[in-house]
């Protein structure tokens, strides 16, 4: 892990352009805002699913708990929404002191990759600055700035360091992503390894030999059939998770309500893809993902796992790639998580940041005793076994929280 601090200098700071910042503070600010920043971003070639309207009021409304909204606007001299800042205040309790806290909407929980400031093709870098200068005027309401799940080519980065302050570095989260052509026949030949092609071929036969004629491979498109696929995958996912020794996401009853609805938000919306595997009429692998623009995301997956034996989950997956392909996607982002499933698919590795920053003292001083637990973890990792450190984090996040 790098747990670089740095300390930047603010000596010479460049002028920025005039925009008018405003920070909204109520779900109903959010809810007015619908129209601009669907406008917003419905200009931007490259913005990620978890920066749109949706993804942030949905999580807005079922995720914010004690969160306080945060949301900076930034407007040009004609009044025209330029850019946005999606953060949430929360405060954080470590006796004798309690921290305010600033994040991305989205980030947490709902593990939303490739976040960043939404802003206008060519104002990206000057609106950065401008919402970190607003940060610095403000610096008696907020401690900690936490960019989880930072875009790798995002701006804020390199204008941290001429914002003044000190900055952690967290590791960063590897996100793996398939580039697609644009034929499936190209993609097996080109894309596929010799190995993957003959693994995902034994393993539809060995279906196909247990439950001949009886093989089913769908995209979800109604609302009834959505509710039975989203209770499946949360069903699953916990018990796959338990299985590890692990919590799943679903376990928490607020994230649940989140997914359900985030997923019939995106139906309505064109945005879902929700894929699943049926064997005789039974769910046996569902695959939840979100398209937008051109690029499809992989969220949230689960399978069975008594039907493990025949990688039902290895399967859907490769039915995800050819529906992509068949709706001209240039990608899939499979996200967050390094696993096996994922590294044999994968064409190409990106990263998301995790950063920690702060201005004032109370501030500066809860990063060196991040500083400070980041050692003990990298030291936790060569005595510990894997099993009881997961157990050991697990606990200090929830007190952290």
């Amino acid at each position: 892990m790098n747990n670089n601090i740095s300390k930047t200098d603010t000596s010479q700071k460049p002028s920025l352009p005039h925009y008018a910042i405003v920070r909204l503070k109520s779900e109903e600010e959010i809810m007015a805002l619908r129209e601009e920043w669907k406008g917003l971003t419905g200009t931007i070639p490259d913005c990620p699913f978890f920066l749109c309207w949706e993804w942030i009021s949905t999580w807005w409304h079922y995720l914010r708990d004690d969160y306080e909204l945060w949301l900076l606007t930034a407007r040009d001299q004609d009044g025209h929404l330029a850019g946005l800042a999606p953060w949430v205040r929360s405060h954080r309790k470590i006796v004798p002191m309690a921290f305010r806290w600033l994040s991305f909407i989205g980030s947490g929980l709902a593990r939303a990759s490739h976040l960043d400031i939404v802003a206008r093709s060519g104002e990206k870098e000057v609106l950065s600055a401008l919402f970190l200068q607003y940060l610095h005027d403000h610096l008696d309401e907020w401690d900690v700035l936490e960019l989880e799940g930072l875009r790798q080519e995002s701006p804020l980065a390199s204008s941290l360091a001429t914002a003044g302050g000190k900055c952690v570095r967290k590791d960063p989260v590897n996100c793996s992503f398939v580039s697609l052509p644009s034929s499936w026949e190209t993609f097996q030949k080109e894309c596929m390894t010799a190995k993957l092609r003959k693994t995902i071929r034994y393993y539809e036969r060995r279906l196909e030999k247990h439950s001949p004629g009886k093989i089913v491979f769908q995209h979800v498109e109604t609302e009834a059939d959505l509710d039975k696929a989203l209770e499946f995958m949360a069903q699953n996912s916990c018990r796959l998770f338990l299985q590890k020794g692990l919590e799943s996401c679903f376990e928490n009853p607020a994230f649940r309500s989140f997914h359900h609805n985030m997923a019939r938000v995106a139906l309505e919306n064109g945005f879902l893809r929700f894929y699943q595997l049926k064997v005789d009429d039974k769910i046996i692998a569902v695959q939840g993902c979100f398209r937008f623009k051109d690029i499809v995301y992989g969220y949230q997956t689960a399978f069975d796992p008594e039907w493990g034996k025949y990688s039902p989950g290895q399967q859907l997956l490769a039915y995800v790639f050819q529906e992509a392909i068949r709706e001209k996607a240039q990608e899939v982002d499979m996200m967050h998580g390094e696993t096996d499933y994922k590294s044999s698919w994968a064409s190409g590795i990106r990263q998301d940041s995790h950063l920690l920053y702060a201005l004032n003292r109370r501030g500066k001083l809860w990063l060196l005793g991040v500083n400070l637990l980041n050692g003990i973890f990298l030291l936790s990792r060569k005595i510990l076994p894997d099993s009881v450190r997961q157990k050991i984090n697990r606990r200090l996040a929830r007190k952290l929280s």
